[in-house]
């Protein structure tokens, strides 16, 4: 189950270019879209923009990547990918939640909701601490982003807002046992503090950790 959730998960992975002195190429100097995006543009938010083109994969009628690409502070690209791609963010947690609930038995995606986000929420609690920040103002941006998108999501900002939390904890939940498949007692180390070894070392925190 974890490793075809992985498999899912690498979707929600996006390209993040940090304001700093020098352009990227072809790229001029106001807020709008760059002026070098490859293949058809379907959305804007600012610097931020969502392209299309075609994949050699899939069904016919699906055979298409999609191209994010977000530019700012940390903040600001959460933003513009949360408000460019808050839709897609949203089905592909419906779609864990449905693999989630085949695999205990054939409970539906808002059941695996109930019972899965709050272990997640409790995870997340856990792993907080040993996040860097630029990655919570992320998470922040993305759930305002969202927000602006017009999703809907449990009573309001406040449980949208979780979603890119619950989804980065699946994700290093299922990385927890991956990375080292030999000890699948990660996953457990994982639930219990919030983090393992591995992940640290897998995100750079422990040498992080070191140089402070």
């Amino acid at each position: 189950t974890l490793r075809r959730l992985t498999a899912l998960l690498i979707p929600i992975l996006w390209l993040g270019c940090p304001t700093d002195d020098t352009d990227p190429p072809g790229d001029d100097d106001d807020d709008l879209p760059p002026d070098w995006v490859i293949g058809e543009v379907l959305d804007t938010e600012g610097p931020g923009v969502v392209a299309q083109v075609d994949a050699p994969w899939g069904p016919e009628e699906d055979n298409v990547l999609w191209l994010t690409r977000v530019q700012g502070s940390h903040y600001e690209m959460g933003y513009q990918y949360g408000r460019l791609m808050g839709p897609t963010i949203m089905d592909l947690w419906w779609t864990y939640l449905g693999v989630l609930g085949e695999e205990m038995g054939g409970v539906t995606a808002e059941d695996a909701d109930f019972l899965f986000g709050g272990l997640l929420d409790l995870a997340w609690e856990h792993f907080e601490p040993n996040v860097p920040p630029e990655f919570i103002e992320e998470f922040d941006g993305v759930g305002d982003g969202m927000e602006a998108a017009g999703i809907d999501y449990g009573d309001g900002p406040e449980d949208l807002h979780k979603i890119p939390r619950r989804i980065i904890t699946l994700v290093d939940l299922a990385m927890s046992s991956m990375l080292d498949p030999s000890n699948l007692s990660g996953m457990f180390g994982f639930l219990e503090d919030g983090f393992t070894p591995k992940l640290l070392e897998w995100y750079g925190i422990e040498a992080r950790r070191g140089a402070a």
